[in-house]
């Protein structure tokens, strides 16, 4: 799919020529559809989100709980061993909180440094 174009694009491989000629083909013999805004908007209006399509056994389900923990348990657990567990989305907000009340520039400095890091990872 050529995005540039929006016509759907082959290259034609020929034994005896080295050639980049590229052939537009389409799934319909007779006209070649254009992509636009408006017919990935169209595309994507008919999505259903809502539902999941991945079917799931409901005994795969429980034996899963039941071999592991939930994040909240295991949270309480760190809490009273006064561990604090963060996942990166709460370390990016409080770095991002820090960083707009610090007027120091060394630790403005600092969580910059720790936001590429975090932000890298993303």
């Amino acid at each position: 799919m050529n995005l540039q174009t929006g016509l759907r694009e082959a290259k034609l491989l020929e034994t005896n020529e080295k050639s980049n000629d590229l052939v537009a083909i389409s799934s319909n013999d007779n006209a070649q559809e254009q992509i636009s805004r408006e017919n990935l908007e169209r595309a994507f209006a008919n999505l259903d989100l809502s539902k999941d399509d991945v079917p799931t056994n409901p005994e795969h389900v429980e034996n899963i709980k039941k071999k592991y923990r939930s994040y909240d348990e295991l949270k309480n657990d760190f809490q009273s061993m006064n561990l604090k567990v963060q996942t990166d989305q709460e370390i990016l907000t409080n770095l991002l909180k820090q960083l707009s009340q610090t007027a120091n520039d060394e630790d403005r400095k600092t969580i910059l440094t720790d936001l590429e890091f975090y932000l890298h990872q993303v």
